[in-house]
């Protein structure tokens, strides 16, 4: 995330709100694709992170926003990540995406796409 840190150079940027989206892709990617990884886009006007894993059937944006217990694409993964990743970092309770959301709030908003076709997700943030 460091890295990050330096290609968007505003001080103020929520940043926690871009390293959940990172968390988010790492632990919810379809690591069955071993042609695609998760993706880091920057340019002038926004950060785009992408990565393999459409939202799954069943799981909406609407769904997953409003309840705690959705339907996940690497049940292994969650449950051995509480001892993996003591500083929770990829592991927070609650909505992520309503979190980011709120983030992002007062400066533009954020944008996310869950492309059932190309089996993608995208989280897009202005800058």
């Amino acid at each position: 995330m460091f890295v990050v840190r330096e290609w968007v150079l505003h001080p103020d940027y929520p940043f926690d709100a871009v390293e959940e989206a990172v968390a988010n892709a790492l632990v919810h990617r379809d690591y069955l694709d071993f042609t695609r990884g998760v993706n880091i886009f920057v340019s002038d006007k926004k950060l785009e992170i992408s990565n393999p894993g459409a939202l799954i059937s069943g799981n909406t944006r609407y769904r997953t926003s409003r309840l705690d217990q959705v339907d996940r694409r690497n049940p292994w993964l969650y449950q051995r990540l509480p001892a993996l990743d003591p500083k929770k970092r990829f592991l927070k309770t609650g909505k992520g995406m309503e979190r980011i959301k709120q983030a992002f709030s007062e400066c533009g908003g954020v944008k996310f796409f869950s492309l059932g076709e190309d089996n993608l997700f995208k989280v897009i943030f202005p800058l």
